[in-house]
């Protein structure tokens, strides 16, 4: 093989290999995903990843989108006059199909304040709707916390005394139109608060009540209460 033919051939393989890489990368950035709603009066805005990709069809009430609006990778999709309670979004791919009933959250929920404390119990759903975000706490479990915390021992003779971290593990959700779900399990420590950001906001779970008044107290599920607040970012 002479030398030009080599080069030739080398430079054909080094750009099928970057046309290659690029659509991997383009496959990636517009995989497709359902990410939530909004009501709006009478019209239901539903958010969705890779609208465009092949085999795509979304509905509500068996009605199809009045406009889209590109926002980027997301698509808006706006149906009109479809209700104010509730509605049905109903998702075909390529791959599976499935029927997603929707709620208006501010008929729905109890609403809540954003930056402002409130409590919310195991299987509750609270609203708040300046951050539009739903949250839900699924679960408690795993309560070791103690009745004093910074009361230290090495000794297990005396009732009372902390001798391991105190925590307590919850599953907690969050669903903010345009974002993935936040669906995660996470330790609260009894001496610090849990902090995470989501949709633009950040939710500070602060307290766990009832408080643990004996060591090893078992409290009824439906006893449990968390005490969170959805903050908006400060902005210099």
């Amino acid at each position: 093989m002479s030398i030009s033919k080599f080069v030739t051939i080398s430079v054909l393989l080094v750009t099928i290999t970057i046309i290659s890489c690029g659509n991997e990368s383009k496959t990636s950035d517009t995989e497709f995903a359902y990410l939530g709603y909004l009501f709006e009066e009478e019209n239901v805005k539903v958010f969705i990843q890779g609208y465009t990709n092949p085999g795509i069809s979304i509905k509500v009430n068996s009605q199809e989108p009045s406009r889209i609006e590109p926002n980027g990778k997301i698509s808006e999709l706006i149906f009109e006059k479809v209700g104010n309670e509730s509605a049905t979004v109903n998702i075909s791919t390529s791959e599976a199909q499935r029927s997603i009933l929707i709620r208006n959250p501010l008929i729905a929920y109890d609403q809540r304040p954003i930056d402002a404390p409130f409590e919310i119990k195991v299987n509750e759903t609270i609203y708040v709707p300046d951050a539009a975000s739903t949250v839900s706490i699924l679960s408690i479990s795993e309560d070791s916390r103690c009745p004093d915390p910074f009361k230290t021992s090495d000794s297990t003779s005396n009732p009372g005394t902390c001798i391991h971290k105190p925590k307590t593990l919850v599953r907690m959700t969050v669903f903010t139109p345009g974002f993935e779900s936040f669906d995660q399990r996470f330790y609260k420590e009894q001496l610090s608060d849990y902090k995470f950001f989501h949709g633009g906001f950040y939710f500070n779970i602060s307290e766990i009540k009832p408080e643990i008044v004996t060591l090893n107290r078992v409290i009824p599920k439906e006893d449990y209460r968390i005490v969170i607040e959805v903050q908006q970012p400060i902005i210099n």
